[in-house]
């Protein structure tokens, strides 16, 4: 894959202008996982999400937790998504077609705990407001096809 990438360490962002997956296997004596171990290796989907779109989904690190979030940078079939109010080094990739990401909306719906972005205290966050605030739009229910019928 070639590409402009972040790296975080220790809260210090990095730029790396290119990564080659053949020098990376070679340095680490390993192998490529072959394509069969992958649900979907080439989708064919068209990537709607851009850039600003405002969403709501499951913090990777902490899976109880639903978050505000901000699409950040978008590749492929694949988004770069942005936890609202912290350090771009909790951003994380994910595919469009997650099963945890949501509209906006999603958590009032389903009786979910939704953590407004930092410094936002719960009982004054409103996605009308903020979405007025910032200047921005959610991301379309329509693009969020792969969701279950019931969160538990």
């Amino acid at each position: 894959m070639v590409g402009n990438y972040y790296l975080c360490f220790s809260g210090k962002k990095t730029w790396s202008k290119s990564f080659v997956w053949a020098r990376y296997l070679a340095q680490e004596n390993a192998v490529e996982a072959p394509a069969r171990f992958f649900k979907n290796p080439f989708p064919t989907v068209k990537n709607m999400f851009r850039v600003g779109m405002k969403c709501e989904g499951i913090d990777p690190n902490h899976q109880s937790k639903f978050c505000v979030l901000t699409v950040a940078q978008v590749c492929g079939y694949r988004v770069r998504l942005h936890f609202d109010g912290y350090s771009e080094c909790y951003d994380f990739w994910t595919d469009i077609d997650s099963p945890y990401i949501f509209p906006v909306g999603f958590c009032e719906k389903h009786g979910k705990t939704l953590q407004p972005p930092k410094h936002v205290l719960p009982e004054n966050f409103s996605w009308v407001t903020y979405l007025k605030i910032t200047k921005t739009s959610p991301a379309p229910k329509s693009m969020f096809s792969n969701q279950p019928a019931v969160v538990s």
